[in-house]
């Protein structure tokens, strides 16, 4: 399989034993704090912290940018989108549209944002198993079994959800292989005509809609059933050091909203 973002990458580093529930409030809390935040240096200690996550969780880094290279052009149309509609002082003037500073420091604000966005999803599904994800969602939605809401159903809907997307990734480069040996040209001239572009999504749509039976027989042929109750095999316990780390990035997103 194809690596992508939502897939889990299997090591032994400090960030896939970290406790899941206490990793996704951190990532949270991490990704509100540079939503809110306009301050650059904010933005840029979140990016540096992800980076450092990431090559603490053994995450090849040229597996990284060649993930990131398909998402460049959305970083590239934010950006020069703000710098049309920014204002501020003008810099220059292309086609009598004047290109203001104001414009161009919300453009990189707003592309470095997606960025940090990206890469909280990236690290997190890549240091984090998808039996860890669904236990993570179960125990930090449980206070709401008191107004009787299927807790579990739930996190396994967001679960499974979250694990489809490297799968429909890797049968769309599957399929786009397929037409191409069969004569199918894909190139950027020609890919959004309907007739090139309906033999890669008809396809798509349909090994989906399998893939999904083929998972609803393989849960039934387990027993699981809606609604019911279900333990782990697994009890885990949050370390001391999980803690420590928890509390100081913590206190880093609170400080970062709070002296805004």
């Amino acid at each position: 399989m194809v690596f992508s973002i939502g897939s889990y990458y299997p090591a032994n580093s400090y960030l896939h034993i970290f406790d899941p529930v206490l990793k996704i409030i951190m990532l949270v809390m991490l990704t509100v704090a540079v939503l809110v935040s306009v301050s650059p240096y904010v933005i840029g200690g979140a990016l540096i912290l992800l980076l450092a996550g990431s090559i603490g969780a053994q995450l090849r880094m040229s597996m990284l940018f060649r993930q990131f290279r398909v998402w460049i052009w959305l970083f590239v149309f934010v950006v020069i989108l703000h710098l049309f509609i920014g204002g501020g002082e003008p810099v220059v003037s292309i086609w009598g549209i004047e290109i203001g500073t104001e414009g161009l420091n919300r453009g990189v604000l707003y592309g470095f944002r997606f960025i940090v966005f990206l890469l909280s999803a990236y690290l997190l599904t890549a240091t984090t198993s998808p039996n860890e994800l669904t236990d993570s969602f179960i125990r930090m939605l449980y206070p709401l079994k008191i107004i009787r809401l299927p807790v579990e159903d739930i996190s396994l809907v967001m679960s499974i959800t979250l694990r489809f997307i490297p799968v429909m990734y890797d049968e769309a480069i599957a399929i786009k292989t397929a037409q191409q040996a069969r004569g199918v040209e894909f190139s950027k001239r020609s890919f959004l005509r309907t007739e090139r572009l309906s033999s890669l999504l008809i396809p798509l749509f349909f090994s989906v809609i399998r893939r999904t039976a083929d998972l609803n027989d393989a849960m039934l042929s387990k027993g699981y059933l809606p609604g019911m109750k279900r333990s782990s095999y697994f009890q885990r316990d949050v370390a001391l050091s999980h803690l420590i780390v928890f509390i100081l990035v913590t206190a880093g997103c609170i400080f970062s909203l709070v002296a805004l």
